[in-house]
């Protein structure tokens, strides 16, 4: 568990202000991340990442947050954990990997492959923001099943993001209007669930989605990278045919492959059929 914040601002900082901002997320964040802290200003003022880390992984310092790609493009503040991430630095020939972090796997996965594709590679429980310094472009990303918590809101011309609504209340542009619609869920259901949260402008990140917005300008564009419901009509409309000595060999065959973007439901439909 690490904790992650941020803000985008149109028309830049006042640096005094934002260097008090973040570190006030920085103690926001710290119990989700004791082990150590990091920031991250963009070259042009507009853009701050804010992390707090629990080493798993790898424990240097070389692992710190938040990180930049080999070739300067990208940024990212990242909670989480990729487990094909070993897996999936096969795809990379002769690549030099300064850690044994899965937050670098991830980051030059980007890199390489984009955002898209990345999504469909990955497998574990995340959320993460991830800043493109060439096409100045901010995108926020969560796991299929929401595993980890991520919010977001516009707050008149700052845009900010965290894994927890206390560490964004930090930014003094923060709007703490009560979301009606959020209570009335709350009461019904005992939880908000999401896009919403219990404040007006702050939304919550849906699970297996992503979004992206330019730094200078206020549309969001959300987008989709997986759906439960196409994943069960998918095994429904396919179910496997073998034995169970078959399904456990399909099984174990697609678990060790160089590379496996499907969900392998063959195993587990043959058992609940029998």
């Amino acid at each position: 568990m690490c904790g992650i914040a941020g803000v985008l601002q149109l028309g830049g900082f006042i640096l005094d202000e934002i260097h008090q901002t973040k570190t006030q997320m920085k103690q926001a964040l710290e119990k989700r991340g004791p082990d150590g802290s990091g920031d991250w200003i963009s070259h042009d003022t507009n853009i701050l990442f804010v992390h707090r880390r629990l080493s798993v992984l790898d424990l240097s310092l070389n692992a710190s947050q938040p990180m930049i790609s080999k070739n300067s493009r990208f940024v990212i503040t990242f909670n989480g954990e990729i487990y094909n991430h070993l897996m999936l630095r096969k795809l990379f020939n002769n690549f030099k990997w300064k850690t044994l972090s899965d937050t670098e796997t991830l980051l030059e996965l980007i890199s390489h492959y984009g955002l898209k594709k990345t999504l469909n590679l990955i497998e574990g429980m995340f959320a993460f923001a991830v800043y493109d310094c060439v096409n100045k472009k901010l995108y926020l990303a969560r796991d299929r099943f929401g595993e980890k918590p991520l919010y977001y809101g516009w707050n008149g011309n700052t845009f900010i993001f965290g894994s927890t609504l206390s560490a964004m209340k930090c930014h003094p542009n923060f709007d703490r209007q009560i979301n009606p619609i959020a209570v009335e869920k709350l009461l019904r259901s005992g939880y908000i669930s999401a896009p919403h949260s219990i404040y007006t402008k702050t939304k919550k990140l849906l699970p297996g989605s992503f979004i992206s917005l330019s730094s200078y300008s206020k549309d969001i564009k959300l987008e989709y990278y997986w759906n439960i419901d196409e994943v069960i009509n998918t095994q429904i409309n396919n179910r496997f045919k073998g034995s169970i000595e078959e399904a456990i060999i399909d099984l174990e065959q697609n678990e060790h492959s160089d590379i496996n973007i499907t969900i392998n439901n063959n195993f587990f439909n043959l058992i609940r059929l029998n």
